[in-house]
C-alpha cells in the first residue's frame, strides 16, 4: 500500500518588530514638533502643543499595539500549527505502525542450519551472490514435511487450529498437488495471493490466517517458509512468541531519497530502537541512500554493518520473495530480540519496506 501521506507547509513567525527604531523615530518627531513650536507665539504653541502632540503620541501608540498584536498572534498561531502538525503527524504514525502479529513461524532455507547462519559473525556468513542455492536436506515440499509443519506450528502457537480462517499459497510452480496436500491436512481451499502488501492489513477483525510460500525454480535459491498471523486476542494470548509486523509500505524507487525519509519519519524506525537492516534486490546506490539517510536522521545503526544484503546469501530473489524474506526475518528477529526492517525491490521500480517488532 502507497503512503498517501500529505505534505504539511511550516509555518514561520513574524520576525518581532524593532521597537526601539519606533520609539526613537518617535522621540525625533515629538522634539521636532517641539523645536517648531517653540518659534511661534504663546496661542499657536499652546494650540500645537494640546492638538499636535497627542495626535502623533496616539498614531505611534497604535503601530506599536498593532505590530505588538500582529508579532503575538504569529506566535500563536505558529505554535498552534505546530501543535497541529505533530498531532497529525503522530496519527499517521499510528496508521503507519499499525501492525498484525505474527504468532508462529517455520522456515527452511538452503543452509543446514537454517536463519542460524545469520547468528554467527559476519566473516561465517554464507556468501554465494551469483549462485541460486537448493535444499541440502530436504527434496521440497511433501506430505511429511507440511505435517511437521503443521506440528512446529501448534507448538508455537497452541490450538491455532480452532481460529485458522483461511490459508494463502504463493507458490511459483505448478500447485494443484500441494494445494491437494493443504487441503487434506487442514481442510481448507488455499488461496493463491496476488496483492502481496495489503494482505497482511486488509483482513477482517480477528481473523487468523497462515500463508505459506514455496520457492523451487532452480534459477532461484529454494525456500519453503508457513507463517501464521491472527489479529484474535485469545490466540495471541496463547502463542509462545509474538512479533508484530508493521503495514507493508510500497517503494517508488524513482523518488528513493523521499521515500526513505518518509519511511524513517512514520515506521516504526521512528521510535529510534535497534534494529537491523535487510535489503533485498537492492543496488550500492540504493544501500547509500539508505545509510545518509539513516545518518541525516540521527538514526542509530550499526556502522561496522549497517545493512545485511539478502542477495549476498541467496542470489537475486523470485519474484515471490518478499514474504519468504518477510518469514526469514520474523525468525531472525525471535532469535536476537531485535527489531529487523525489510527492504525488498521489484523488478520493476517498486518495493516493499516492512518494520517487524520483536515483542519481549
Amino acid at each position: 500500500m502507497y503512503w498517501e501521506i500529505p505534505i504539511i507547509p511550516d509555518k514561520t513567525i513574524i520576525k518581532k518588530p524593532k521597537y526601539n527604531i519606533i520609539i526613537s523615530f518617535y522621540i525625533v518627531v515629538i522634539t521636532a514638533i517641539y523645536i517648531y513650536g517653540s518659534s511661534l507665539v504663546t496661542e499657536q504653541k499652546i494650540s500645537l502643543f494640546i492638538y499636535l502632540i497627542p495626535t502623533v503620541t496616539l498614531f505611534f501608540f497604535f503601530i506599536l499595539g498593532f505590530l505588538f498584536i500582529r508579532h503575538q498572534h504569529s506566535i500563536v498561531t505558529y505554535t498552534n500549527w505546530e501543535q497541529e502538525k505533530q498531532e497529525t503527524k503522530n496519527e499517521w504514525q499510528a496508521w503507519c505502525q499499525l501492525s498484525i502479529m505474527s504468532l508462529a513461524n517455520v522456515i527452511y532455507t538452503p543452509d543446514k542450519e537454517g536463519t542460524n547462519v545469520f547468528l554467527m559473525d559476519t566473516e561465517s556468513l554464507p556468501m554465494y551472490p551469483d549462485k541460486p542455492r537448493s535444499f541440502s536436506e530436504y527434496q521440497g515440499l511433501d506430505t511429511t514435511l507440511l505435517s511437521n509443519i503443521d506440528k512446529e506450528i501448534e507448538k508455537q502457537c497452541p490450538h491455532y487450529r480452532q481460529f485458522l480462517s483461511k490459508i494463502y499459497l504463493l507458490h511459483d510452480g505448478k500447485s494443484e498437488n500441494i494445494e491437494d496436500m493443504i487441503f487434506k491436512l487442514w481442510d481448507f481451499h488455499s488461496i493463491k495471493i496476488l496483492d502481496h502488501q495489503d494482505i497482511l492489513l486488509d483482513n477482517e477483525e480477528n481473523e487468523t490466517f497462515l500463508i505459506v510460500t514455496i520457492q523451487s525454480q532452480k534459477n532461484y535459491s529454494e525456500f519453503i517458509s508457513a507463517q501464521l498471523f491472527s489479529s484474535e486476542e485469545k490466540l495471541i494470548h496463547h502463542a509462545e512468541k509474538c512479533t508484530a509486523i508493521e503495514r507493508v509500505m510500497t517503494i517508488n524507487t524513482q523518488d528513493i531519497d523521499n521515500e526513505i525519509n518518509k519511511y524513517i519519519d512514520y515506521s516504526g524506525i521512528s521510535q529510534k530502537e535497534h534494529f537491523q537492516t535487510w535489503i533485498s534486490n537492492g543496488k550500492q546506490p540504493v544501500i547509500d541512500k539508505i545509510i545518509l539517510s539513516y545518518s541525516d536522521k540521527n538514526v542509530e545503526f550499526d556502522t561496522k554493518h549497517p545493512i545485511y544484503s539478502l542477495d549476498l546469501s541467496y542470489s537475486k530473489p523470485h519474484k515471490n520473495a518478499f514474504f519468504t524474506y518477510l518469514s526469514l526475518l520474523t525468525d531472525i528477529s525471535n532469535k536476537t530480540n531485535q527489531d529487523q526492517v525489510l527492504i525488498h525491490f521489484n523488478q520493476d521500480d517498486s518495493g516493499y519496506a516492512v518494520y517487524i517488532r520483536n515483542r519481549l
